[in-house]
C-alpha cells in the first residue's frame, strides 16, 4: 500500500472522533496509544519540574523545555515515550536516551506553522510512539500550537477546541501566525508525501543563534529578579559571565544574518543598536561590585530595560508575524 494510501486510512481511522454532538465515545489513538477523544478543555497541571505543564488529551502533553534529569525523570514518570522539540536550539537527546525517551526535532518560530511543518505534526500524531510532549523554550507559544495541531491532526477536534489549547497555553496574540495556523490546519492530501522526522533538525545558523540568545536572556532575566545576583534557586548562575556571554552571542548573531536580509538596512540597524545596548549592559556589569550596590543597579535596569525595548521592536518586525 502506497503512503498516500496509509495516511488516508489513517485519517478514516482517526479523525472522525471529536467532541462535537455528532461524536461517539469510542476511542481515537494518538501515536498509537488508544485516548479519549478529546478532554472537556485543555488541563493546566501544577508540576515543579516541567513548567505550563498541560495535557491536551490522553496521552499529549505541551510545556516548557525539559532541563536537567529530575526534568526528563518526571516526564518518563508521567508515560511519556516521545519527546517533539519545536525550538531552535538541539534537543538533549543524551538526558532523554538516560530516562528512555525519544526526541523529534521539528522547529518552528513565531510567526506561524507552514503547510510542510503541519503536516510533519501530523506525521508525529500519528506515527510517532506515544505519549508526546510538545516543548518549545517557555512552554506558552510555539510549543502549545504545535501540539494544537497534532491534536487536530489525532482527533479531529474542531477549531475551537484546538484553540482552546493556546488560550490555556497564555499563548500571546502578539504572535497572529500561530493563532491563524492552527484555526486554518486541514489534513494532508492524499497525494502528499509527509516530511521525514529527525531526532536533531538542520537549523540556519541565525534560528540557531537566537535560540541560544533566548536561553541567555532568561539567565539575565532571573539575575536581574535577584538584584542583580546569584539566585539561590540558581546558584550556577553568575551575572559577569551571563552579560558577557549574551553581548558575545549577539556579535555573533550579526554575523550570521540570514542572505535574505543582508541588505536590509533597518534589520542591520536595529541588530547593531541591540548590540551596542548589549555591550553597554556588559561593561556596566563588569564595572560594578559584586554583588551591585544600591547605587548601581539604577543603570544596570535602565540598560537592560533599553535592550528588552530593542529586542521587541526587532521581534515584532522581523519574527512575530
Amino acid at each position: 500500500m502506497s503512503r498516500a494510501l496509509i495516511l488516508s486510512s489513517l485519517c478514516l481511522a482517526v479523525l472522525p472522533t471529536c467532541s462535537s454532538e455528532e461524536s461517539d465515545t469510542s476511542l481515537t489513538q494518538v501515536a498509537g496509544v488508544p485516548v479519549t477523544p478529546v478532554l472537556a478543555a485543555p488541563v493546566a497541571i501544577e508540576n515543579e519540574q516541567i513548567h505550563r505543564l498541560i495535557q491536551l488529551q490522553e496521552g499529549l502533553y505541551s510545556g516548557a523545555l525539559p532541563e536537567g534529569d529530575a526534568a526528563f525523570a518526571e516526564l518518563a514518570a508521567l508515560g511519556i515515550k516521545t519527546i517533539v522539540c519545536v525550538d531552535g536550539a538541539r534537543p538533549d537527546l543524551e538526558a532523554a536516551a538516560r530516562h528512555g525517551l525519544s526526541y523529534l526535532h521539528v522547529p518552528i518560530g513565531y510567526d506561524g506553522i507552514d503547510r510542510d511543518t503541519g503536516n510533519a505534526f501530523t506525521r508525529v500524531a500519528l506515527e510517532a510512539e506515544g505519549p508526546l510532549y510538545f516543548h518549545c523554550h517557555h512552554g506558552k507559544h510555539r510549543g502549545p500550537a504545535a501540539a494544537a495541531i497534532a491534536l487536530r491532526a489525532a482527533t479531529g477536534c474542531s477549531t475551537e477546541e484546538a484553540l482552546a489549547v493556546l488560550t490555556t497555553a497564555g499563548t500571546s496574540h502578539d504572535y497572529p501566525g500561530l493563532w491563524r495556523d492552527v484555526a486554518g490546519w486541514t489534513p494532508p492530501n492524499a497525494d502528499e508525501v509527509l516530511p521525514e522526522l529527525h531526532e536533531v533538525a538542520q537549523v540556519a545558523d541565525f534560528t540557531a543563534s537566537m535560540a541560544i540568545l533566548d536561553r541567555d536572556w532568561d539567565e539575565l532575566k532571573a539575575l536581574r529578579a535577584s538584584s542583580w545576583q546569584t539566585p539561590e534557586a540558581h546558584p550556577d548562575l553568575d551575572l559577569r559571565r551571563s552579560a558577557k556571554a549574551f553581548a558575545e552571542h549577539y556579535a555573533d548573531s550579526a554575523h550570521v544574518i540570514p542572505a535574505e536580509h543582508a541588505t536590509d538596512v533597518v534589520l542591520l540597524d536595529q541588530m547593531q543598536a541591540g548590540l551596542q545596548m548589549a555591550e553597554k549592559l556588559q561593561l556596566l556589569v563588569e564595572e560594578a561590585s559584586t554583588p551591585p550596590t544600591t547605587a548601581q543597579i539604577p543603570a544596570l535596569e535602565e540598560a537592560f530595560l533599553e535592550l528588552k525595548a530593542s529586542c521587541k521592536d526587532c521581534h515584532k518586525d522581523y519574527r512575530n508575524e
